[in-house]
Order: C-alpha cells, then structure tokens, then sequence
C-alpha cells in the first residue's frame, strides 16, 4: 500500500464501522420457486445434509423465511445471524463495516419480535404497525428501516457471493468483485460519497480467491463452497425480491 495509506488495519476497521453506523442512524412468483425447493432432487438434499451444520442452517432457514408474499421475521434474523457467522469467519476488514451494522439491526428488531410477537412476527405486519402510530417516510430510527437494511445488506452479500463462483468473473479479484456488488446494492444509495469511497479502499485489503474461500468457509472444499453459495444465493435473492416487492408496492424505499 502506498505511503499515504500507511495506517494500520485496526484503525481503518474502526473508521469504517463509525462512518457506516454514522451513514445509518437510526409474489407469488417468489412463492412458487420456494415450492420447487421443497421438491429438489434427492441427491441434492443428500448433498446439503452432508455439510457442516451452520451452512446446511442457512440454506434452509432462508429457504423458509417466505411465507403467502411475506418474510416471517424469527426466519429472517435466524438467516442475517447464519451470514454474519460465515462473513466473521474471513476476519477481513473490508467487512468490518457491515458486521457491527448487522449485529446492532439484527438486535434492534430482534428486540421488537420478542415484546410484541404479533404485530412484529413478518415485514408486512410491522409496516402496518408502525405506520398506525409513525409517518413511515419521515420518522427514523423505526424498525422496519432497520428490517429494510438489513434486506440491503443481503442483496449485497449474496451478489458477492454470486459472483464468486461466477466462471466469467475468475479472472476478477474478490476486492473488485465485492465492491461491484456493493455499487449495485441498494447501500450504495444510501450513502454519501466519503463513505463510499471509505468503503471502496477497505474492499482492496480483500485476498485472493482460493484464501478468501479458506477463510469465510474453512471446513469445506471448494466444490462445496461453489454449491453452498450457489444454494445460498438462490435462497437469498428470494427473500429480497419478496421484500423489494413489498417496499415498492408501500412506496417505503431509502427510508430516514
């Protein structure tokens, strides 16, 4: 790294974990695909039996998180929690920025569910809560914009996933392809320019593609990383299409 960044990880990590939280201050055709999953092919449910328990949990856990056009909250947490463990495991500082966002959101709606179970049990059921008491385009800190983030954060996370086991994206490096992904989520909207470019230099501290897979997934093989993210991926990108739908048709996005 040239001279001008001569500044140590530890620092840049809490720099960026600040200017993110400060950045945040607080279907039926989805239906159908997750009915198709429920009828998949034996040998590839044998496959996903045979991996260690915390990738097994998120393919199937995310694979439930849809319930008659709605995400199921418990579902929802359960998934966002199963991803910080695998993005903690590539001790990287280029996600430092996201995990403290997602283990505060994560607690903030968690918190919700747990006091009042009714009205905060799906997304759709805690817009209507929420907007009976709160303008929901003009009140902060609510936890349907902390539901919304987090809804964010995984078309992000699961776009970096898809892209590493991309076969036309091998010769890219993960820093590019994970910053690519990032310009392409609906973060990039939300924050100012200093944050993306914070977020920008911190994606370059990225390894290479072989040990950034040992790191996030160190008890699989690359084969098996290839099919869980695949699985992964297509499980998550159905949460979020459910959940952009739902925010759409409300007219909710990019709230305060």
């Amino acid at each position: 790294m040239q001279s001008k960044y001569l500044i140590s990880s530890t620092v840049l990590s809490i720099l960026f974990i600040y200017i993110y939280q400060q950045s945040h201050t607080s279907n039926s055709q989805s239906e159908s695909y997750i009915k198709s999953q429920g009828s998949a092919p034996k040998s590839q449910r044998g496959v996903v039996r045979k991996l260690p328990r915390q990738y097994r949990r998120l393919i199937n856990q995310s694979r439930t998180c849809i319930n008659n056009g709605d995400i199921l909250t418990e579902k929802f947490l359960i998934t966002n929690k199963i991803i910080l463990q695998v993005l903690s495991n590539a001790d990287s500082m280029a996600f430092n920025f996201i995990i403290s966002d997602l283990e505060n959101r994560i607690k903030s709606v968690a918190e919700a569910l747990e006091n009042n179970q009714t009205n905060f049990e799906s997304l759709q059921s805690m817009i209507t809560h929420e907007s009976l008491k709160f303008d929901l385009k003009k009140t902060k800190y609510l936890k349907t914009r902390d539901f919304q983030l987090l809804v964010y954060s995984m078309e992000m996370i699961s776009s970096i996933f898809e892209g590493l086991i991309d076969d036309s994206k091998r010769d890219i490096n993960v820093g590019q392809i994970a910053y690519e992904s990032y310009s392409s989520s609906p973060l990039y909207v939300e924050h100012n320019f200093f944050v993306k470019s914070s977020i920008k230099l911190a994606m370059k501290t990225l390894s290479g593609r072989n040990e950034f897979f040992k790191l996030m997934c160190p008890d699989l093989e690359i084969p098996q990383i290839e099919f869980f993210f695949k699985h992964a991926v297509k499980n998550l990108k159905v949460v979020y299409t459910t959940a952009d739908s739902i925010f759409t048709r409300k007219n909710l996005h990019h709230m305060p």
